[in-house]
């Protein structure tokens, strides 16, 4: 898939793309690879999901404008689609209205749930 409005990054294994608590500047969506996103510090890290091709990450803390709630981190060298902040507020205010608050009300709600510790797969 290509992405004409996003720029390309590659990631080496065991690399980081962001950590739990950083500002959120942009999402990503792996071209090639995995990234594993989980809380919690190196001895007691909780894994809450394995992101592949063509899946996107990072969305909440960017539409949300929150810090990251979890930290992604590269299984495999990987390819990633860097999506910025202001392509993504463009984006959702072309959306239709309804689709708009439907995404507003899952996003508003996943963060709850996030900072509840309520975050499962």
């Amino acid at each position: 898939m290509q992405y004409k409005e996003a720029k390309a990054q590659r990631y080496k294994k065991g690399q980081f793309v962001f950590e739990e608590g950083d500002k959120a500047f942009e999402a990503f969506i792996v071209q090639r690879g995995s990234v594993e996103i989980y809380i919690g510090t190196e001895r007691n890290e909780k894994v809450l999901d394995v992101i592949t091709r063509n899946q996107m990450f990072g969305e909440m803390g960017v539409i949300a404008d929150i810090p990251r709630t979890a930290t992604a981190r590269c299984l495999e060298d990987t390819e990633l689609v860097a999506v910025d902040r202001s392509l993504i507020q463009a984006k959702i205010k072309e959306m239709d209205p309804y689709i708009r608050y439907l995404m507003d009300s899952l996003i508003s709600r996943l963060v709850r749930t996030s900072r509840a510790g309520g975050a499962q797969q």
